[in-house]
C-alpha cells in the first residue's frame, strides 16, 4: 500500500487526485453528515481545499458548484480507501478518518442517510448559519 508521511506527500496527493477531476474546483466548505426527513447532522466540516475534499469528489463525481450527495456504504469505504495512506502522515490528526470509520462502524437507524455537502462559497455559508434553527 502506498503511504503519505509528509504534509508534501499530502498536498502532492490533493493535486493527482484533483487533476484526475477536469474542471474541478475546491470548494469553500464540505461536510459530512447523517440525514433524516427532518434534518441532518452534519459530524464534521471543512474548511478549504483540503485533500478529504477532493477524495468526497471522485467518490461522488463532484467538479464544483455547491451540491449534496448520498453516500452509499460502497462510496464511503471508497474515500476510506483513497485516504487511508495519509494516516502515514503524522503531522495532522486525521479528524475526518475517524468521523468516517465511526459511521461506518456503527449501523445506521432506519431511515439515516450519509450526506457529503459541497458549499462553494462562503457567502452561502454565512446565508446557512443565519437561517433560525426549526424546532
Amino acid at each position: 500500500m502506498d503511504s503519505w508521511t509528509t504534509l508534501d506527500d499530502l498536498a502532492a496527493a490533493r493535486e493527482r487526485f484533483a487533476a484526475a477531476l477536469p474542471g474541478w474546483r475546491p470548494p469553500s466548505v464540505h461536510a459530512i453528515g447523517l440525514a433524516t426527513a427532518d434534518a441532518t447532522d452534519f459530524l464534521i466540516v471543512n474548511k478549504g481545499a483540503a485533500l478529504t475534499a477532493v477524495v468526497l469528489s471522485t467518490v461522488c463525481g463532484h467538479r464544483s458548484g455547491t451540491a449534496s450527495y448520498t453516500l452509499t456504504e460502497e462510496r464511503l469505504d471508497a474515500a476510506i480507501a483513497l485516504l487511508a495512506p495519509a494516516e502515514a502522515c503524522t503531522e495532522v490528526g486525521h479528524p475526518n478518518m475517524r468521523v468516517w470509520r465511526s459511521i461506518r462502524a456503527t449501523p445506521l437507524p432506519a431511515g439515516t442517510t450519509i450526506v457529503a455537502v459541497f458549499i462553494d462559497d462562503d457567502l452561502q455559508v454565512e446565508r446557512l448559519r443565519a437561517e433560525p434553527a426549526v424546532s
